[in-house]
């Protein structure tokens, strides 16, 4: 990792390795597979439990529980109106 310090901040950049480009074919073979896709969402649902845990842990509201989605009857007008051809 480089550091450059800065007359206010301290600016960090990670430096990678290069892999050939047979690595780099493969890896992102694995990055689409449906496997990743269900551990990327387990950890960042473990990430996002323990941010709330700390989040709670110093003072914030706990998360409510919300209609995500609510189905509503159909309008009237729409019901006894036909398709016109």
């Amino acid at each position: 990792m480089l550091y450059f310090i800065t007359e206010y901040v301290i600016i960090s950049i990670e430096v990678m390795d290069m892999y050939s480009n047979e690595f780099e074919k493969c890896f992102a073979d694995f990055l689409d597979r449906h496997e990743y896709d269900e551990a990327e969402n387990a950890l960042f649902a473990m990430v996002r439990i323990a941010f709330s845990a700390g989040w709670q842990a110093a003072g914030g509201a706990p998360p409510q529980s919300e209609r995500i989605y609510e189905l509503l009857p159909p309008c009237p007008s729409s019901v006894s109106r036909k398709p016109e051809r």
